[in-house]
């Protein structure tokens, strides 16, 4: 929409879809990286014990050694007993909106990019981003598990 042509494209955010679900196979299959690892980032959020990932962070696979991302986990984790809505007649007095957790049901997503020309990777393959390019894995970690151990 801007009319500037660039490799530098990120797609981030709450895509609403395990790895293994159409619009996250299409995007690793047309050209997009996931910066997230599936075997070292299991999971983005937490709901009623179960855990998976529906966060991501795509670039083009041209310049996936552009960048690198991770999940803070900051909310997932946490108990809903300091959830920020009011269900279930939660006490809004336990809510405290100064300390930076539980803000959402879902981790964000942290990345780091170089967009520098002349430092970057100049269109070439990543070595460094660990995440999946291609098609999509058959073995995924994505897909809703069991109860979190810790």
């Amino acid at each position: 929409p801007t009319g500037v042509y660039t490799e530098n494209v990120y797609l981030i955010g709450d895509f609403n879809s395990y790895g293994a679900e159409a619009p996250i196979t299409y995007l690793l299959e047309n050209g997009y990286t996931s910066l997230l690892d599936p075997e070292t980032c299991p999971y983005t959020y937490v709901f009623d014990g179960q855990w998976g990932t529906l966060d991501y962070a795509f670039v083009r696979n041209s310049a996936a050694c552009r960048a690198v991302a991770a999940p803070w986990h900051v909310n997932a984790d946490e108990a809903d007993l300091l959830d920020y809505n009011l269900d279930f007649g939660r006490n809004p007095d336990i809510y405290n909106d100064t300390v930076p957790a539980r803000f959402s049901d879902h981790d964000p997503i942290v990345v780091g990019m170089n967009l520098d020309e002349e430092k970057g990777c100049k269109g070439k393959g990543s070595k460094k981003a660990k995440g999946r390019k291609g098609k999509a894995q058959k073995k995924t970690s994505d897909k809703m598990k069991g109860k979190k151990s810790h």
